[in-house]
């Protein structure tokens, strides 16, 4: 089930991204609309500079949060047809 932002999806990514020195949020996205609030984005990270340090990432579709893997954990995790932006 895809959800909105009701359960302060950005605001955890948003805190986390402070809290850590991160280099913001980014998104990873489809290649179809699949959400009103989501739009195309498969799932969201915070940027740490490094593609194998620690991170927080949400998977949207999934409603799945991946505390302490790295951007090529949340990768794995994803369609092959992933795109970013």
């Amino acid at each position: 089930m895809i959800r909105s932002n009701a359960k302060g999806i950005d605001e955890r990514l948003d805190a986390y991204n402070k809290e850590n020195a991160g280099h913001g949020v980014e998104a990873l996205y489809g290649h179809e609309f699949r959400h009103h609030y989501w739009g195309d984005i498969l799932a969201l990270y915070v940027n740490t500079g490094d593609s194998y340090s620690e991170t927080l990432s949400y998977i949207v579709d999934k409603d799945e949060w991946i505390e302490g893997g790295c951007y090529a954990d949340l990768v794995e995790r994803l369609p092959e047809n992933t795109r970013s932006i």
